[in-house]
């Protein structure tokens, strides 16, 4: 739905005339084309930029110094390395699902099969860096959303969570959570502009 409110499909005015006109034109089935991408990228996206955070980390404040004791800016600083990392995984990822849920579909059938055939004909056609259709804005967004995601989440997680030395509950889990992630949503128009160049 968010990918049809932004690219101005017809009759995608609002959350709930996107749901009809989805609904209308694909039926169900709708709701899930192009989640094979995110499905089969999720696990590799995981790994490169939860890996690439404790790297910056590493990095800004030497081998041995944990998030929960490091600095708050090196926090910052880890998490925008990090969004640049997982872009080159994350940049595809998205292309492939945004262009499943754009495409055209005529009486001749739909414009892709499937995601592996969407990816194919990208390939086919642009070469590999057709992959990587608005990769810059992909960092931009990125960037600075995994740096608000990771600072907040520490920052947050630290304010009700005091003693270091245990474990935190799963309530200040949860809430530094809930604050890192509108901290990354609070770049929604980079989002749009990213849904744009990839669409």
């Amino acid at each position: 739905m968010k990918v049809a409110m932004q690219t101005g499909r017809p009759g995608c005015e609002s959350t709930a005339s996107t749901a009809r006109s989805i609904f209308a034109r694909d039926g169900m089935g709708g709701f899930y084309r192009g989640v094979a991408s995110p499905l089969a990228g999720l696990a590799l996206l995981n790994a490169t930029l939860f890996a690439s955070y404790r790297t910056g980390l590493k990095l800004i404040n030497g081998p041995h110094i944990a998030d929960v004791t490091a600095p708050l800016a090196s926090v910052f600083g880890a998490g925008a390395f990090a969004g640049v990392c997982a872009s080159f995984v994350e940049g595809p990822v998205d292309l492939f699902k945004s262009k499943m849920q754009t495409m055209k579909v005529t009486e001749a059938g739909p414009q892709y099969k499937g995601t592996f055939d969407c990816a194919k004909q990208i390939v086919s056609k642009h070469g590999i860096r057709g992959v990587y259709q608005g990769l810059p804005a992909t960092f931009i967004r990125n960037s600075v959303g995994y740096s608000l995601y990771f600072g907040f989440y520490q920052w947050t997680l630290r304010s009700l969570h005091k003693d270091r030395n245990s474990k935190p509950g799963a309530f200040a889990v949860m809430a530094a959570g809930s604050v890192g992630g509108m901290a990354f949503w609070a770049l929604y128009p980079l989002d749009m502009i990213k849904t744009k160049l990839q669409t």
